[in-house]
């Protein structure tokens, strides 16, 4: 770590189960984030801001004016802009040494397991169960850590998943399910400020999992209702015939 480094992280090193050795861990962190609009641009600032080195930021779509409301890296010059250039433009402001990889397209089948395989953790940012389920079957695949995180309206959720607990769909119900409730699902509200606690409670999860510290949202989803700020918990466990207990 230079000097610059241990200066510009000089508050996170003073914190116990951090010091000079957890903020190298930081650094030489590889972390992927799925999706780059409410959710993945709150992650991927906070990452950025507490040192991460290396991200990689998966999404197609451009900026639309309705996304500024809670896509907190855009702002009204980037309407039309594609998300990963105008979003990672602002994050190498944050920190220019910070290495980014850019897939300016979907997640899928047929590229997941190339592209997760690649880092340490994963962090899902996505809006549809399809994404959530195929991340997760690659996470199970590949034996990597996933941060799922979700937003309706006033309420947010966390859920992580490490190698041999319980998985996405051991959570909401195998894959067919999963791509059966997208095409039942409609368009909710949803308020920026939300977004925001669940982006920074998924970087906060990241963090605790590279240093190996605190407790983590395995085996149970962790709810957070805005309208009152309580704090439900949801116990998960490996179903007998699901894909993460082959």
């Amino acid at each position: 770590m230079t000097e610059f480094e241990e200066k510009r992280y000089s508050r996170q090193i003073l914190l116990k189960g951090v010091g000079i050795e957890g903020q190298t861990k930081l650094i030489n962190s590889k972390i992927l984030i799925v999706g780059f609009g409410g959710l993945g641009t709150g992650v991927a600032m906070f990452l950025t801001r507490m040192g991460i080195g290396h991200l990689g930021i998966i999404d197609k779509d451009s900026v639309d004016i309705s996304n500024i409301q809670r896509q907190i890296l855009y702002d009204e010059k980037d309407v039309g802009v594609s998300k990963i250039k105008s979003g990672i433009k602002k994050l190498k402001q944050i920190n220019a040494n910070l290495i980014i990889d850019e897939y300016d397209f979907m997640l899928n089948q047929e590229n997941a397991n190339l592209i997760i395989n690649k880092y340490d953790i994963i962090v899902d940012c996505t809006d549809n169960y399809k994404t959530r389920a195929i991340i997760s079957r690659a996470c199970i695949d590949n034996h990597k850590t996933c941060v799922f995180g979700g937003v309706n309206e006033f309420n947010g959720f966390i859920f992580t998943h490490i190698d041999k607990s319980p998985c996405f769909e051991c959570l909401m119900g195998e894959y067919e399910k999963l791509v059966q409730k997208d095409k039942n699902n409609k368009v909710v509200g949803v308020i920026g400020a939300m977004v925001g606690i669940i982006s920074s409670m998924q970087a906060l999860e990241v963090a605790k999992i590279i240093l190996n510290i605190g407790s983590l949202a395995t085996d149970k989803m962790i709810i957070v209702d805005g309208m009152d700020f309580s704090t439900s918990f949801i116990s998960v466990e490996t179903k007998p015939k699901c894909y993460c207990n082959r």
